[in-house]
């Protein structure tokens, strides 16, 4: 009578002798089984139905450790080879304990993005991915997993000279063109097709804010809604609503479990109410170095769903 979802930014699980974006990230056989310690512990305390992964480079190591707990992984694309062991380019996929019935990516066609005026061939930065799984109670329930286009520079300007300061917000306005434009058309190809009536769960890392001005299009569609606002709207007091990463000192919120009306309480179509929400951040906010040295720069978001027949 429940369904528990969760997302999780792994950062960079990468097995060794490879490397994630720099020879100097080789993981030492030491601190890559402290790192797939750190995961195990928490799928075991987690017991979710459905994970929502980013960040994947080593997908077959990832598939074999989730199967003691009864998941099977599900991805659609491979991370890219930049030079001999050197990876970047991580890939997302979605683990589940449900029956699968179908798996696909989210792509682009050039017809569409013709007709919206945008140069092909546009590619997410990182491919979505689709994976439809039977429930016993809801049927089919189509979940997505997500990362939209990070903040980070994509290319390395020194210096505070007038031109490299206009260097580095051009640079910074393309990453965010990058991810609303990621956005918007995720919300396109989402709100059709086939598989637009489903349930749906919508999970990642958005990067940004969901109240930015970039990721409007999944904001304030009408049709996915942030599970806090769910959870929070059936509280009798206002909850402080807990960040999931941290540059320096301040928190911001990044990574979000978006949902239909089909959990929302005040729908026609209410399916299920959102009993739970918790957001697993103690290796940010007080880690400890035996057990979190390997571990992430987000926490863990889980959200639980009461069902109704």
């Amino acid at each position: 009578m429940q369904l528990t979802l969760a997302t999780w930014n792994l950062l960079n699980f990468i097995a060794p002798p490879n490397a994630a974006y720099e020879m100097d990230n080789i993981l030492l056989a030491e601190q890559w089984q402290k790192k797939q310690q750190w995961v195990r512990s928490h799928v075991a305390a987690l017991e979710a139905d459905i994970i929502g992964f980013q960040e994947i480079f080593s997908d077959n190591a990832l598939d074999e450790l989730l199967q003691p707990y009864g998941y099977k992984l599900h991805i659609v694309d491979k991370p890219r080879v930049r030079d001999g062991y050197i990876y970047e380019s991580p890939v997302v996929g979605i683990a589940s304990r449900l029956p699968l019935k179908r798996c696909y990516p989210i792509r682009v066609d050039t017809e569409t993005l013709v007709s919206l005026g945008l140069p092909p061939p546009f590619q997410f930065s990182r491919t979505p991915v689709v994976a439809v799984v039977t429930h016993p109670i809801l049927g089919d329930i189509r979940c997505v997993s997500i990362h939209l286009k990070s903040q980070r520079a994509s290319v390395d300007i020194e210096g505070q000279d007038p031109r490299n300061i206009a260097l580095k917000l051009c640079d910074s306005w393309a990453s965010t063109r990058q991810r609303g434009t990621e956005a918007a058309l995720l919300n396109l190809q989402l709100s059709q097709g086939p598989d637009a009536h489903l349930p749906t769960v919508v999970m990642g890392d958005f990067n940004r804010d969901l109240q930015s001005s970039e990721l409007k299009a999944l904001a304030n569609n009408g049709w996915l809604h942030d599970s806090w606002a769910l959870y929070q709207s059936q509280q009798n007091r206002e909850i402080l609503r807990p960040a999931t990463h941290y540059h320096g000192a301040v928190g911001s919120v990044l990574d979000y479990i978006l949902l239909t009306d089909h959990f929302d309480h005040n729908s026609v179509e209410c399916r299920g109410r959102i009993c739970a929400y918790h957001c697993i951040d103690r290796h940010l906010i007080n880690p400890r170095y035996e057990i979190d040295s390997e571990s992430s720069d987000h926490a863990i978001v889980q959200v639980t769903a009461t069902l109704t027949i």
